[in-house]
């Protein structure tokens, strides 16, 4: 099989995806091993936010014969969707009555089997932000997802049938432009950001672990207040077996912390002069990151993953106005795609990883 990236955003439309299987190994969903199901896309950007794929059925053409069907949503939605077994579950809010909808639609026919309503309250946005920015994580025990309230952040847990298992509010988030924190599935923890703007002093930035079943917090991980971050970390595997969950921040760098408890296993900080929207992204034991501000990147960092007993490195940063700022990147084999938001789409190579201090990427 080939890999294949995988633009995982849907409006109304689903291309031809069928029948395609995420089996790669690494990148890899990081559930017990009989939650894995290797039809699934559970999270944003799919298996551990690294967006690819195995298929050898996926369109890279769009066309025509691409759509295997259309489906027109009543609403509007940022966020993207998420797969298990043959449902796709999609988000998307309505603005009279203000509410969100979860939906599930039939893997094959693109059929609506369910829409659960949910309750909105309006809060302050960007104007190209709307009330279903944050991508849901779903697993086998079901679908796990965000529906701000004013500017709370409430995380509902809903079954396959749409049915709500448990709603948990905890409590304010200051994001300047909106509420677009998007969960990820850790065993049996939900794992998600509450970052909060710099200039709010009465509000405290956390990074938190909640049980699955119940919504009860596991564990949390204070953080420093400066421009919010939107995301979505990924895990790394070190060399030793220990899994470590990589966030990028303004305040504190990159930082890779244990999934299981929430302690620090290492920090490289003033390493973004400005916020972090994109992702982190893995390429062997290399991580990217980038940062940027109003409408432009303005770094791009390559730093070498540290471990318990050693210090993460920074190998390489780059500045020019192509960086990307609110996309994230992808790696491929040996190369780097990286959608600008200035520009079109666009690549460099990266010839060998990890990169040598000074080495140009």
């Amino acid at each position: 099989m080939g890999k294949t990236m995988v633009s995982a955003t849907l409006l109304s439309i689903l291309i031809g995806l069928l029948p395609y299987s995420t089996s790669l190994g690494n990148p890899k969903d990081h559930m017990p091993q009989s939650d894995i199901n290797q039809s699934s896309w559970s999270r944003f950007r799919g298996p551990n936010g690294q967006v690819v794929a195995e298929s050898t059925s996926t369109p890279v053409r769009w066309n025509a014969n691409s759509v295997a069907w259309k489906t027109v949503l009543r609403g509007e939605g940022h966020a993207s969707p998420v797969i298990w077994n043959n449902q796709v579950y999609v988000t998307y809010c309505v603005k009279d009555p203000l509410m969100g909808v979860v939906a599930a639609l039939d893997m094959a026919t693109g059929d609506v089997l369910w829409e659960t309503p949910y309750p909105l309250a309006k809060s302050k946005l960007n104007g190209l932000n709307n009330y279903a920015s944050s991508t849901p994580a779903v697993d086998k025990t079901g679908l796990y997802v965000f529906g701000p309230s004013g500017n709370e952040l409430l995380l509902s847990a809903l079954g396959h049938n749409g049915h709500k298992k448990w709603s948990t509010n905890y409590g304010p988030i200051n994001a300047r432009h909106g509420i677009c924190v998007s969960p990820i599935v850790y065993g049996d923890l939900i794992i998600f950001s509450q970052e909060q703007y710099e200039k709010n002093t009465t509000l405290k930035s956390r990074w938190l672990a909640v049980d699955r079943q119940n919504g009860h917090v596991r564990w949390k991980r204070p953080r420093q207040n400066r421009s919010p971050s939107y995301v979505t970390p990924c895990l790394y595997t070190d060399p030793s077996g220990q899994d470590q969950l990589i966030f990028t921040s303004q305040a504190h760098g990159m930082t890779a912390i244990s999934p299981a408890n929430g302690h620090i296993i290492w920090e490289l900080s003033d390493i973004f002069e400005d916020r972090t929207i994109g992702s982190p992204v893995i390429a062997g034991n290399c991580l990217m990151a980038s940062c940027g501000s109003g409408g432009g990147g303005k770094a791009l960092v390559f730093v070498q993953a540290g471990s318990a007993t050693t210090q993460p490195k920074l190998l390489h940063r780059v500045t020019n106005r192509l960086i990307p700022y609110t996309p994230t990147m992808l790696a491929l084999e040996n190369r780097q795609f990286m959608p600008s938001t200035t520009r079109a789409l666009y690549h460099a190579g990266i010839h060998k990883l990890p990169l040598r201090s000074g080495q140009n990427p």
